[in-house]
């Protein structure tokens, strides 16, 4: 059971990634809601792991992986395209 629950959140995990970059320079033709449910499932699945990275192993890796999820989504959905 926890093999399958172990496989179940690494395919959202992928399945997060790849709708991120999919995505990725063409967030201006999508509404403000698109736009925040986007952001909103992608930073809640992120943040769903960080916690259990920090209860289960480590703080120091769970605030690493923090940082990179804030940058992820910063180039991602907030950075202008002409700032590319």
């Amino acid at each position: 059971m926890i093999a399958l629950h172990i496989f179940f959140g690494l395919m959202i995990l992928v399945g997060v990634i790849m709708t991120s970059v999919s995505f990725q320079g063409d967030t201006e033709k999508l509404t403000k809601l698109q736009k925040f449910s986007l952001i909103f499932t992608t930073s809640a699945i992120g943040l769903t792991v960080v916690a259990v990275t920090a209860v289960s192993s480590s703080i120091y890796i769970a605030f690493a992986m923090l940082v990179a999820l804030a940058l992820y989504e910063y180039y991602a959905f907030l950075r202008k395209a002409s700032q590319k």
